[in-house]
């Protein structure tokens, strides 16, 4: 018998997208305390939803994928394919951040991203976080306050 964690991990695996769940799921009451957008707020109308440029934002996600690559200067940077529980989008984490971060970025991670909104390079899908914090997993378990970087 599978474990609820388990399930999830192999329904992704064989079909790409969860059934019975979301790994977010448990929780939910922490994500909607800490919270203050989701990615389909960046879909609805951004007017109505009262988004504006350099608005400071958290949203609490699950890192679906991380793809590295190195700038042409030689510096790593990455992309998180990243999801909460009312869609996905794409987080690009600039060089500067990721030297800081990199050791907390793995698969499956659940992060909790500080950043502000910069519409004017800001795409429905695609998150430009140029100068944020991270606060990692400790944020899930309960734990407030966690390093911020």
């Amino acid at each position: 018998e599978l474990s609820p964690k388990e399930l999830l991990k192999y329904e992704k695996e064989s079909i790409g997208y969860y059934i019975s769940g979301h790994p977010l799921n448990e929780y939910a009451r922490e994500i909607s305390d800490i919270s203050t957008i989701t990615f389909a707020d960046l879909i609805d109308d951004e007017e109505s939803a009262g988004l504006y440029d350099g608005m400071p934002v958290t949203v609490c996600v699950l890192a679906a994928g991380i793809k590295t690559k190195i700038t042409k200067s030689n510096k790593m940077m990455a992309f998180i394919t990243a999801e909460d529980l009312t869609g996905q989008a794409e987080i690009i984490v600039f060089p500067t951040v990721f030297d800081k971060c990199r050791k907390y970025l793995e698969e499956d991670a659940a992060l909790n991203v500080r950043t502000n909104l910069c519409k004017s390079i800001q795409r429905k899908t695609t998150w430009f976080m140029l100068d944020f914090h991270f606060y990692f997993n400790a944020v899930f378990s309960g734990i407030r306050h966690a390093a911020t970087i």
